[in-house]
């Protein structure tokens, strides 16, 4: 099983309602994004990376260099081998929907709130993820 094959079943089966590529790469964008700040608070006892998330009024500019700066991030707390595998997904995603020609239509608004649903279902979406690479390991 490639490793977008596992989250494409548990979004199919979890998360129905996220159908194409840019909605999964926006979805994913939001789970890696708390999954960092996260693992941030965890080591520091604060987060900081809120502030690159322009109160949740972020473009496709915003969002596509966010990737970047979570990669960043990620390395500077020594905890790539986390967030690498979802980084690794969320631009799978990206590249997939690159031949979709859908952001075009796709408002603001729309864009974060599939990011934001990403970012606050992040725990539920891992949770089940998780258990699907431990079933398929059996």
């Amino acid at each position: 099983m490639n490793s977008n094959e596992e989250y494409d079943e548990v979004f199919e089966k979890y998360f129905p309602v996220f159908k194409t590529s840019t909605q999964r790469w926006l979805f994913m964008l939001g789970v890696t994004t708390a999954k960092i700040m996260s693992i941030e608070k965890e080591e520091y006892g604060i987060e900081t990376f809120h502030r690159y998330l322009k109160d949740f009024k972020m473009s496709v500019t915003d969002l596509e260099g966010l990737a970047v700066r979570i990669f960043d991030k990620s390395m500077r707390l020594g905890r790539v081998d986390e967030i690498l595998p979802l980084l690794e997904t969320t631009e799978m995603y990206h590249a997939y929907m690159q031949d979709e020609h859908n952001l075009d239509n796709i408002s603001v608004s729309d864009l974060n709130f599939y990011f934001i649903t990403g970012f606050v279902h992040a725990w539920d979406f891992l949770k089940q993820l998780n258990d699907k690479i431990d079933e398929s390991r059996v």
